[in-house]
């Protein structure tokens, strides 16, 4: 077997060089990333090195697949022969004047130099006719081609894997683990770098060998980037006013009557609702309907002149949630309207709504959109939905936005808790949601 290292900046041109000296029958037998040195090499762009190899037999088939490729095909020297047959015995017939085909030449008789091409010979492959399969096999090759491709895509995926989880082979192995643990919970790979490289500056090397005192400072770290908030300056003579705001389907009336419910049974406070959601009927009834079970008086409004009075009638409440109608964050003339709404509601608390359940992308983009109703909150909701907990951590470090609640079902006044950042620390390191 022939064995040799191939390197380059990606996959695509390191197995270019690969194939291009093995050909297709070459195998990979290892990978790894080339470090070029350094503690924090890994924020740098390394090289890709594959170790591949092939068969001896292997690579001779594949030199006689190329030699075969470069030799002409059979028709072409039939056609070639046939030409060059006609342009002899044309030749032969005007000197000696007799039809051809009588006493003229046949493609045996010609030299050498009349035609430079060999002859086609039946045991040499080159010239060996296409082979016509059956049904059968062309199923059968399918089948076993299918096989070859998932395997190749399931090595690719090793690959992909393993360069993903293997930028820090420089840091302490608790650290290098870590790292990989924040990325698995879905946190950026920027952010859980920046959090392991401050890690790896405050500890010694006695403490880095500690898991224990690592995971510690991971977690403070962690808390320290994520900002939260659920209590705004209480104004005096007038009620604090929370809105809540979000795309359709995030849970925004299920969070107000758990808010509703705490804040009038365990805290005492006068409570009223308003709501403008007068797009989801079922919305008001729900609403409605809790409010009535809570002794809570309630508000619907129409139309923005309407929530100016509602606010101003129960201005001497001690908290007014409002819940407001879900818009899709792409739909500009629903914000525009929304934002006529909250213009006239002066709110001390705008709390946008996003459900854990939905994609960073998507989370971030409902972020940008809503950013004209100027949130100073964010909830996240249907967290116990959620696979990992990383997001909450890369939308808060890089919104600037702080987080107020926590919902974990749908059981009011149940399922909602403060926000808080060591615990929210904990659920993203450890992928457990903590005790509510």
């Amino acid at each position: 077997m022939k064995v040799k290292k191939f390197t380059g900046p990606t996959l695509k041109e390191v197995t270019d060089q690969m194939k291009q000296e093995f050909g297709d029958s070459a195998i990979i037998l290892n990978t790894r990333k080339v470090n070029r040195g350094g503690v924090f090499s890994f924020l740098g762009r390394d090289l890709l090195e594959i170790t591949a190899g092939i068969d001896d037999e292997e690579m001779a088939m594949s030199s006689e697949s190329s030699l075969q490729q470069q030799a002409p095909s059979f028709d072409y020297l039939l056609s070639r022969i046939s030409n060059d047959s006609q342009s002899v015995d044309s030749t032969q017939t005007s000197r000696s004047g007799i039809n051809n085909g009588r006493n003229g030449r046949g493609i045996d008789d010609l030299t050498s130099r009349e035609f430079p091409f060999p002859l086609p010979n039946e045991t040499d492959k080159r010239f060996r006719p296409p082979r016509t399969e059956t049904p059968q096999t062309n199923v059968a090759d399918l089948h076993n081609l299918k096989g070859e491709i998932d395997d190749v895509k399931h090595t690719l995926r090793e690959i992909v894997e393993q360069l993903k989880y293997s930028k820090m082979p420089s840091l302490p192995d608790h650290l290098r683990k870590a790292f990989v643990t924040l990325v698995g919970q879905d946190v950026s790979e920027q952010i859980a770098a920046h959090i392991v490289q401050t890690v790896y500056g405050q500890l010694s090397g006695e403490q880095l060998s500690d898991n224990t005192v690592v995971e510690q400072r991971l977690l403070s770290e962690m808390s320290k980037m994520i900002r939260t908030g659920t209590t705004a300056e209480q104004k005096l003579g007038r009620a604090k006013v929370m809105v809540f705001v979000g795309p359709t389907g995030v849970g925004k009336t299920t969070t107000i009557a758990k808010l509703a419910a705490i804040h009038k049974l365990f805290s005492g406070y006068n409570v009223a609702l308003i709501s403008a959601d007068t797009y989801r009927i079922a919305a008001i009834e729900q609403l409605r309907t809790f409010a009535a079970i809570a002794n809570i008086e309630m508000e619907v409004v129409y139309r923005p002149g309407e929530m100016q009075k509602a606010i101003k009638k129960h201005r001497s409440k001690d908290v007014i949630l409002i819940d407001t109608f879900g818009r899709s964050q792409r739909e500009v003339k629903g914000l525009s309207q929304l934002r006529k709404f909250l213009d006239v509601a002066e709110p001390d608390e705008v709390h946008l709504v996003l459900s854990c359940a939905a994609n960073e992308k998507t989370m971030f983009d409902i972020c940008e959109r809503f950013d004209s109703t100027k949130p100073n909150r964010i909830v996240f909701s249907k967290v116990d939905e959620s696979v990992t907990f990383g997001p909450m951590l890369n939308v808060s470090y890089k919104t600037g936005i702080p987080i107020s609640y926590i919902t974990t079902g749908q059981t009011v006044p149940d399922d909602i808790v403060n926000a808080d950042s060591n615990k929210i620390a904990s659920m993203i390191y450890r992928g457990v949601i903590y005790d509510v």
